[in-house]
């Protein structure tokens, strides 16, 4: 059972460490674009 729990745990900090990384690569480009439309 404990094994499981391990397994599961480490796909959910998987899943979060990559959604961490989609949200702060939007953010960047949002920013470029927010510099783009100002020049």
């Amino acid at each position: 059972m404990m094994d499981n729990l391990i397994i599961a745990l480490e796909i959910m900090a998987q899943g979060m460490s990559g959604i961490f990384v989609v949200v702060i690569l939007i953010t960047l480009v949002v920013m470029l674009m927010g510099k783009m439309n100002k020049k």
